[in-house]
């Protein structure tokens, strides 16, 4: 499965019908690769595969991406993606961007689930831990993202 844009990326990820574990591998492998600390190589692209900036271009989608990779149990690939959305989306010139703060609490949440399933739980408290007591998130939405895994809010 190839796209030659990111509104086809999208509309799978978004739609109704059940997309495969093996449906999300030729979306991650069509990514724009993010330089993370971990990874100073250089990414070749499979044959003729245009690279998308999906990853880059909304935290909606990548979401949308990493809920999908989570529910069948792909928890590698949320925990990569996770790693490479955040060192782009933590950047200074896109904290000046409205809203990025809940999608990536979100992310942050696929995340330390993933690692929670993969018996890495004191990884996955160490990247909710920034959130818990973070102003411009609510009581309500530290809940949501923090009690499931076991975190304690704190007073």
């Amino acid at each position: 499965m190839t796209f030659q844009n990111l509104r086809e990326i999208e509309d799978v990820l978004g739609s109704e019908a059940a997309i495969s574990a093996r449906d999300l591998y030729p979306i991650w492998s069509q990514r724009l690769p993010v330089q993370t600390a971990a990874k100073k190589e250089t990414s070749t692209f499979e044959g003729s595969l245009r690279p998308l900036e999906w990853l880059q271009s909304d935290l909606e989608t990548v979401t949308l991406f990493t809920a999908q990779a989570l529910s069948r149990q792909e928890y590698l690939l949320v925990c990569d993606t996770y790693e490479e959305a955040k060192v782009y989306w933590e950047n200074e010139a896109r904290r000046k961007e409205e809203g990025w703060l809940k999608p990536l609490a979100r992310l942050a949440s696929h995340c330390a689930e993933a690692k929670t399933r993969l018996g890495l739980t004191r990884s996955a408290r160490s990247i909710l831990e920034p959130f818990a007591n973070n102003p411009n998130l609510g009581r309500r939405e530290q809940a949501y993202l923090l009690l499931p895994k076991g975190v304690e809010i704190g007073p």
